[in-house]
């Protein structure tokens, strides 16, 4: 080996010789650690505000929380909006129905873009390269929530909410057993409406329902209530005739009722008769119209018969009905019948009297 020192242009020439071998080695492992976005597809997406923490390049595009993109691109618009372009991985179709939002990874972390494709993820249209995404949802930052609280706060009184506490607290003070019985009977209902959930949720679907037929119907439920305003000057104007005529109902009522609690079971048997009846009538009905047609015959011929010149004046025959025109005579048990007994209804009280 020869100790002869290199001269300035050899070493000059090793260094460029180095730095090149370096820099090529270096090239060489930035272009295998890049991954190669071939045949990936782009989509624009418009927002409101974009927030902190979307970066390009570092914030991924999310679909049910599978990375399939990032962001590569965020932008102003010239009406004030943001603009943010993404790439979706190669064999990802995005549907014309996806729904673009922003959300955070953490409360102060960055972000990341999340696609919903919607119901045409597997029937499509889908988007072309290049394609917007029309439905967008903005992200909503922590200061925005946080803010109302900040305000209700700064709202109120410490020396106020002290005293209402110590109000609270002397109200409260030996009223422990009360206190533990009324939590007792909220669990109670809380435990019989979960129980019976399914006739609630029954009830508020009825609820619902009849809220959309009175809706149609809200001029005919106006002018009835403009009518009861018009009414109630006048019932008021008359209380003496307002409370003789609830006496009266009253009255009836309560005949109306004492009649049904005595003749109960035999209105029971005239019902489940009449049901018989019915039910004879329905199995004969093809036969009713002429049954009709029958005793519609027999009475006019039987009205011609009766309505028959005699001699010196007369009809041949006449009918005499004799009622009653006292109610309780006319029907039985409307009224309280005496104990001591009493005139009948062919003997007593005014008479009505039909002859053709």
């Amino acid at each position: 080996m020869s100790d002869e020192p290199l001269s300035k242009r050899s070493r000059t020439l090793f260094g460029l010789v180095g730095a090149g071998v370096i820099a090529g080695s270096a090239a060489l492992v930035a272009l295998g650690s890049s991954p190669s976005h071939e045949g990936s597809t782009y989509y624009t997406a418009s927002f409101g505000r974009a927030g902190q923490g979307l970066d390009p390049g570092k914030s991924d595009v999310k679909i049910r929380g599978i990375t399939v993109g990032t962001v590569e691109k965020v932008a102003l618009e010239r009406t004030g909006r943001v603009a943010v372009r993404v790439r979706v991985d190669q064999g990802v179709k995005v549907p014309r129905t996806a729904a673009a939002r922003i959300e955070p990874v953490s409360v102060f972390g960055p972000k990341d873009l999340a696609l919903d494709l919607g119901a045409g993820e597997l029937t499509g249209p889908y988007l072309p390269d290049g394609g917007r995404i029309a439905r967008t949802s903005d992200p909503q930052e922590l200061a925005e929530t946080a803010w109302p609280a900040y305000r209700l706060t700064r709202a109120i009184n410490p020396d106020e909410v002290t005293t209402i506490l110590r109000t609270l607290s002397g109200g409260l003070s030996g009223q422990g057993p009360a206190l533990r019985r009324t939590i007792g009977n909220g669990a109670t209902v809380v435990e019989a409406a979960h129980a019976n959930r399914a006739a609630i949720q029954s009830l508020i679907d009825d609820i619902s329902g009849l809220s959309g037929e009175l809706g149609p119907r809200g001029g005919t439920i106006n002018a009835t209530v403009r009518d009861l305003n018009r009414l109630s000057p006048v019932i008021s104007g008359r209380p003496d005739k307002v409370t003789r005529l609830l006496e009266e109902s009253a009255r009836l009522a309560d005949t109306v009722g004492g009649t049904l609690e005595r003749r109960g079971a035999d209105l029971g048997t005239i019902v489940d008769e009449a049901s018989r009846a019915v039910s004879v009538v329905a199995g004969q009905r093809r036969n009713v119209p002429v049954l009709i047609d029958s005793l519609n015959g027999f009475f006019e011929m039987l009205a011609r018969i009766i309505r028959t010149d005699g001699p010196e004046g007369t009809k041949l025959a006449s009918v005499i009905a004799t009622l009653p025109l006292d109610l309780c005579k006319a029907i039985a048990d409307v009224c309280e019948t005496p104990s001591s007994g009493g005139a009948s209804a062919s003997q007593a009280g005014p008479r009505m009297v039909i002859q053709p």
